[in-house]
């Protein structure tokens, strides 16, 4: 598990000022001395323990505080004492030690700053103490050096935190305590200074480590306190069992708790066709005839009847070379074309890679150069877009007709379920898209999963919304046509009309429908009574969304990346749902794993990587091996499918019942309006700007629920907003130009070096 993300975003900062008399320490004392000295040894320290926590941050601390009393194990116990035995350690220096270990695993910060009073003389103003957390340090360091700083801050006076807030010129927060949030005291005093935290430990009782957890009641439940108090004994017990073990590989979890998160809440073992996506269409063919399976305006085609369109067009593919393993470019308009060109590939036997029309045509002309199809699909009035000297143009709008001279039957055993189905690229961070290779056997498992997740039947009505270029399109399409429902698409100029959308799910009585959720929010709320499963993936949303739409319907929340076939969780949303949504439980034969940077499992409540497993995994990036061997990973809790599992980056948490919740990206990766969006490749078009030097682009959300992208951007001779969204746009998607830019003369930087995106400024006027 190399290359593991590092959730704070920026490396511990220089490790020099943690330094004593020459000599490295992992904790040490930073606030004795004069104010200016104090001020120093806190320079690139993290001023927020990002600790999860159940409740939204009050805007205003309440100083409302609870209490749990809790001991060691007396088995932990009797290990633990011959253990401090040993190591010349005290049992209250490895209880402190195990907190400050526990807060950083917990916030995954390897630098912090935990408060601490002093047990001889208990005071309003707590010492800080800095900890820096090597890959390398062992338990026993970790707990002599926090002992050595406590012993140091019995002897110092210490500013007080306002003190140091002035003098650091930090700005003042009415929501959490300045500069430390969680606090030690290794003795029974001190209880005065507890309601100003939202954590703290206290020791009670040293010879049988009893102790009390203080909480703010505003920020945790007591059930995440108490399970704090079982991953506190854990460690002890494996520090004490593991002896020269380093600290970042003590496990948290209990072996029941083990069992649950990796085991029990991955019980989505079902079986599911050999079959590919086309020969479940094929079956229900056979099955249905007569019934229609798409419409596109006033037209339609049963199932017999686009069958046969995309037998005729696949016995042509193979004519002209396409069979297994052979790509094959689509760029038509939204229309039955479309449709019947995916069909017909997969019948051949080839893999169909989307290439959408709206798309600019530099990108365009980048994917077809990357993936080298053999023959391309397109129609007419689209073929400069795609068209390049050495591969095979067929326009499907001229040609079909010569077709229906062709063999009408299906074609067997073209392809299997290891057969490569679609290549679809996705947003690349070093300013190039990469494309994602899927075989049709996670295709058919999604077919299956989401036919029965989503309650789809022959009698659905579902709408093809998402661009040919989006895998929402390959569930939208796929799992409609498996099942033996019909598929209604929407016309290009209709996509961004509220009005048009919604009269075209009345009209036709669609009943099944999947939206990101800002779209949703900008459509008007009417009764649609025909409307019975509403899928929203992409994107967070309101309570005041779900409040408006689920009543009355299935609202799903769906979560999965192009990497493992579109679709990973789903959650069924009900109207009281709090103030955020799950993501939910893994969909059929998906595994779901939550990990540390270390490689390893997180309890619940807890943040970390979202790691996905299964048959729908992708076999990688195409032409990118180095990229496929950084993201697959070998997995280390399964062997079923190739034994690998994805590195998703997003970082998530699992629930107390086992539903994931999700928190956000772990590196500059981000979803808005349904689209995944690397910033690093707005940002590498940008600075392909002759007059831009440098730029920065970030989601911002300056007013609840209103995200957009916007851009940081310092030039040599400032080319206008218009010039750089025209740029822009020659290279990317509508989705992905920032809506707002914001001129700058240097970025805030962090001690670092790196750019600090907290401290961007906010956008003062509309671009």
């Amino acid at each position: 598990m190399s290359n593991a993300s590092n959730f704070q975003g920026d490396t511990p900062a220089n490790t020099d000022s943690l330094t004593n008399k020459g000599e490295m320490s992992s904790c040490r004392a930073v606030t004795g001395g004069t104010l200016s000295e104090s001020v120093q040894a806190l320079q690139g320290a993290p001023v927020l323990l990002d600790l999860q926590t159940d409740f939204p941050r009050p805007a205003v601390q309440s100083k409302r505080i609870a209490h749990t009393s809790l001991s060691v194990d007396a088995d932990v116990l009797k290990d633990l004492s011959a253990y401090c035995e040993t190591q010349g350690l005290a049992l209250p220096d490895a209880l402190l030690a195990a907190f400050a270990l526990l807060l950083a695993r917990y916030s995954h910060q390897a630098d912090l700053l935990l408060g601490a009073l002093p047990a001889r003389k208990p005071t309003l103003h707590p010492a800080i103490l800095r900890y820096s957390l090597s890959d390398t340090l062992g338990f026993a360091d970790l707990a002599r050096h926090t002992r050595e700083a406590l012993g140091t801050a019995e002897m110092q006076t210490h500013a007080t935190l306002a003190q140091l807030c002035e003098a650091m010129e930090l700005e003042g927060s009415s929501s959490h305590s300045p500069l430390i949030q969680a606090l030690f005291i290794p003795g029974p005093g001190g209880t005065d200074a507890l309601a100003d935290f939202d954590l703290a430990l206290r020791i009670i009782d040293s010879a049988t480590l009893q102790y009390e957890l203080s909480y703010s009641v505003d920020l945790f439940r007591p059930t995440t306190i108490e399970r704090m108090g079982g991953h506190l004994n854990r460690l002890l017990q494996a520090a004490a069992e593991e002896g020269p073990s380093t600290i970042w590989s003590l496990p948290l979890l209990t072996p029941a708790e083990f069992q649950t998160v990796v085991f029990d809440w991955n019980q989505s073992d079902a079986p599911f066709p050999q079959a590919c996506a086309h020969e479940l269409f094929e079956e229900q063919v056979r099955l249905r005839p007569e019934a229609p399976a798409l419409v596109f305006g006033d037209a339609s085609l049963s199932y017999a009847e686009l069958n046969v369109r995309a037998n005729q067009l696949a016995h042509y593919l193979i004519t002209q070379g396409v069979g297994p393993e052979k790509l094959v470019g689509v760029c038509v308009k939204r229309s039955m074309d479309m449709v019947i060109a995916l069909l017909g590939i997969l019948k051949a036997g080839g893999a169909y890679v989307p290439l959408d029309p709206t798309y600019p045509a530099d990108r365009l002309a980048f994917m077809v150069a990357d993936a080298r199809p053999t023959l391309l699909l397109t129609q007419q009035a689209l073929s400069g877009l795609v068209q390049q000297d050495d591969i095979p143009v067929l326009c499907m709008d001229q040609e079909i007709p010569g077709l229906t001279g062709l063999p009408q039957d299906n074609l067997a055993g073209r392809a299997t379920p290891d057969t490569l189905a679609y290549v679809i690229y996705t947003s690349g961070s070093t300013g190039r898209p990469k494309g994602v290779a899927l075989a049709h056997r996670g295709l058919s498992n999604l077919c299956m999963a989401q036919g029965e997740a989503f309650e789809v039947t022959e009698d659905s009505q579902a709408l093809q919304f998402a661009s040919i270029s989006f895998d929402a399109a390959v569930s939208e399409t796929f799992v409609t046509l498996a099942k033996g429902a019909c598929l209604h698409l929407i016309r290009q100029e209709s996509l961004r009309s509220a009005h048009e959308i919604m009269s075209l799910i009345e009209k036709s009585g669609i009943n099944i429908v999947t939206l990101p959720p800002s779209l949703l929010s900008v459509l008007p709320a009417r009764p649609l009574p025909a409307l019975k499963t509403l899928v929203l993936a992409g994107e967070a949303w309101s309570p005041e969304l779900t409040r408006t739409w689920a009543p009355g319907r299935r609202m799903l929340n769906a979560y999965g990346p192009t990497e493992g076939t579109v679709c990973a969780t789903w959650f069924k949303v009900d109207a009281a749902v709090g103030h955020s949504v799950p993501i939910g439980k893994p969909l059929q034969n998906v595994k779901t794993y939550i990990l540390d940077q270390h490689g390893l499992p997180v309890p619940a409540g807890v943040p970390g990587e979202l790691f996905i497993a299964g048959p729908g995994l992708a076999r990688g990036y195409l032409n990118r091996p180095e990229l496929t061997a950084e993201r697959f990973v070998t997995n280390p809790f399964c062997q079923s499918y190739s034994g690998r599992m994805y590195r998703t980056g997003d970082k998530a948490r699992y629930l107390e019942d086992g539903n994931i919740e999700f928190l956000g990206r772990v590196d500059n990766q981000v979803k808005l309006r349904g689209y995944r969006i690397e910033l690093g490749e707005i940002e590498a078009s940008l600075t392909a700007h002759e007059d831009v030097r440098d730029a920065v682009v970030i989601v911002r959300e300056d007013h609840p629920g209103e995200k957009k992208l916007v851009a940081y951007v310092i030039t040599s001779a400032q080319p206008g907003v218009p010039v750089l969204k025209s740029h822009l746009k020659s290279t990317l998607p509508d989705y992905m130009v920032p809506q707002a830019f914001v001129f700058l003369n240097s970025f805030p930087m962090t001690p670092n070096g790196k750019v600090d995106r907290k401290s961007l400024p906010p956008v003062t006027s509309r671009a």
